[in-house]
């Protein structure tokens, strides 16, 4: 696959498949802040079994506590959680 951008020289990117083990799943997930109570959107790796880690909000900025459980193909639990500052 070859790219381009405007006023630049095109990239290649070979084609990713299956076979060649290039093949790489994202799975989004909805979920409310709990600070601002706005509703997101994250995209998270389900090769990674149990997954918990801290990322800011991209609205108040605060920092949220993210829980997942993953079976390697779908999300099996989710949670969100706020941090007492």
């Amino acid at each position: 696959m070859v790219q381009e951008v405007a006023g630049s020289r095109p990239v290649f990117h070979p084609k990713p498949s299956f076979e060649e083990g290039f093949f790489f799943i994202m799975l989004e997930k909805e979920f409310t802040c709990p600070y601002c109570w706005e509703n997101q959107s994250r995209l998270f790796d389900p090769s990674i079994l149990n997954q918990n880690f801290i990322e800011d909000c991209e609205v108040c900025c605060n920092p949220i506590e993210f829980n997942l459980i993953t079976n390697g193909l779908d999300i099996l639990d989710f949670s969100v959680n706020f941090i007492g500052q």
